[in-house]
């Protein structure tokens, strides 16, 4: 009975559908892989999954910059402007942030973060903050004194706001005690915040992070024009010819008749 209701709900188009993985696209990551094994060791670096160190690979993202430039402008007078920055792992959050920081014309100095380990504890801010900052803290009375002192303002960018709290009784707190630390010290700090989209997501309905930041920057997916235009760009820098292999489709009488040239725009 039980297999019957299930089978008139797949033809009523009332069950969810199969999420489990075909043997098709199995094979065909796995030849995929295969294939990017041997690809040239500089091909391998050009196209590979990490943050971007060169500029001049950097495309795109004119939107989500234009928003960093102003969140900055409007701290810069005087402004509440803390940002975060949020999105699937692999869009290119680290990658924004890091043009960002070597691109953005200021006198001010920027500290870049990138939490390698968990943070959730008292304690752990405390040792946080001292590596940021590059300083000793161990209490809220040195922290203070070292603000009320601060004669110079930094931009602070933390890559990995994931990182700061684990789901288990109270371990939000070093969350909580660094959100309730940028809202004190958006004077001497212009504070950039990268977050995955699932922990941004999860934080968000639990604890309202978007609250705490005037400018929340979504990183959208890029366009097939940007990605064609990303693709080709590495390409020429690697020193390789593309060359487009036309599918029987594409072979007709009007097609063989074109110069090679031809094809290959055409492909």
């Amino acid at each position: 009975v039980n297999n019957f209701i299930q089978k008139t709900k797949k033809r009523l188009h009332l069950a969810s559908p199969d999420k489990s993985i075909t043997s098709e696209l199995s094979n065909f990551l796995v030849e995929t892989n295969q294939k990017t094994e041997k690809l040239p060791l500089v091909y391998k670096r050009l196209f590979e999954l990490k943050q971007l160190d060169e500029a001049n690979l950097f495309m795109g993202r004119k939107t989500e910059l234009n928003n960093l430039n102003r969140a900055y402008k409007d701290w810069t007078n005087g402004n509440y402007a803390a940002t975060i920055i949020h999105g699937e792992n692999g869009s290119g959050k680290s990658s924004l942030q890091s043009y960002f920081a070597s691109t953005i014309k200021s006198n001010y100095k920027i500290i870049q973060f990138k939490t390698e380990h968990f943070f959730h504890t008292e304690q752990d801010f405390f040792e946080l903050i001292s590596k940021i900052l590059n300083q000793s803290f161990t209490n809220h009375e040195q922290l203070h004194e070292y603000i009320t002192n601060l004669r110079q303002k930094y931009i602070l960018i933390i890559d990995g706001l994931e990182r700061l709290f684990i789901r288990k009784l109270y371990g939000n707190t070093c969350l909580h005690e660094l959100l309730d630390f940028i809202i004190k010290t958006n004077q001497h700090f212009f504070w950039i915040l990268t977050c995955s989209e699932n922990a941004f997501n999860y934080l968000n309905k639990i604890y309202k992070l978007s609250d705490y930041f005037d400018y929340n920057l979504k990183i959208q997916s890029l366009s097939e024009d940007e990605i064609l235009n990303i693709i080709l760009k590495r390409n020429r820098l690697s020193g390789y010819n593309i060359i487009f292999e036309p599918s029987e489709k594409d072979k007709t009488k009007k097609f063989n008749m074109l110069s090679t040239e031809t094809q290959q725009k055409q492909l």
